[in-house]
């Protein structure tokens, strides 16, 4: 005898058909409140590439969400869509406003099913440290190995104490070799300006090389470095760390200042 339940299961067919209709009315649903749909997303591209600063800027942000929306809802994208995701890309790579870069990294990052980790790794590279900031908080977001080298070398030449803090946190996501050799460069390095992340970078340094030594047992962790990466002694990556920077401060260049 089959349960009253069964009467209402439906054929994997329908299941796929109701799920298609689920779909439909979601973006139909998004576009009604104005966060998706063609007639839109073609204003935005005209509003990014076209408007003042302050439009542009809302733009940036409503195409990322547009963006976002649609590939969680399950649509594939389209050429227009594509041409959309390119244009973000571009301005987080070419504007000349740090502001706008920064926010079009950050819209890149929403959309968590895409490579962007070249973009990220230009933004390193950028003289805002807005823009570096975005960056490292991507690249924290969005791990990839191809981004160790890059990260490893903005740790030991940083200068601004948000964008480094940053920097770490994402090599603390990856589990290459050069990861493991940076975060033991700040783990031994003890001028003592880096001690509320020093657990954080512990856990790294453990899961990373297995090994089981204790936090403070900073003899074991010395000769485990020296022997794995030998003893030249880089720049003390805490002796590069600028004060915290000023709100507002993020289009300056270089530390900030």
């Amino acid at each position: 005898m089959s349960r009253p339940s069964d009467r209402f299961a439906l054929a994997p067919a329908s299941r796929r058909r109701l799920r298609g209709l689920v779909l439909s009315l979601l973006l139909l649903g998004i576009c009604a409140l104005g966060v998706s749909c063609a007639s839109s997303a073609d204003e935005l591209l005209i509003q990014i590439s076209q408007g003042d600063e302050e439009t542009k800027g809302e733009a940036i942000v409503k195409l990322g969400n547009l963006l976002a929306e649609k590939k969680s809802a399950g649509f594939t994208f389209d050429e227009g869509d594509r041409e959309a995701l390119e244009l973000l890309r571009d301005v987080a790579r070419k504007d000349p406003s740090a502001i706008q870069q920064m926010r079009a990294i950050s819209a890149l990052r929403g959309l968590k099913k895409f490579d962007h980790t070249d973009v990220y790794l230009e933004g390193l590279e950028s003289r805002f440290w807005g823009v570096r900031w975005e960056s490292a908080k991507s690249l924290y977001a969005q791990p990839s190995d191809r981004a160790t080298s890059k990260l490893v070398e903005r740790v030991r030449k940083e200068s601004n104490k948000v964008v480094l803090l940053d920097v770490i946190k994402a090599l603390t996501k990856l589990d290459t070799r050069e990861a493991l050799g940076g975060l033991l460069e700040v783990f031994l390095d003890h001028a003592g300006r880096f001690d509320e992340h020093r657990m954080k970078v512990y856990r790294a340094i453990r899961r990373q090389s297995g090994k089981s030594w204790a936090m403070n047992d900073t003899t074991q962790w010395r000769k485990y470095h020296d022997s794995e990466f030998g003893t030249k002694k880089s720049t003390s990556v805490l002796e590069l760390i600028d004060p915290l920077p000023k709100a507002g401060d993020a289009t300056g260049e270089g530390g900030g200042d």
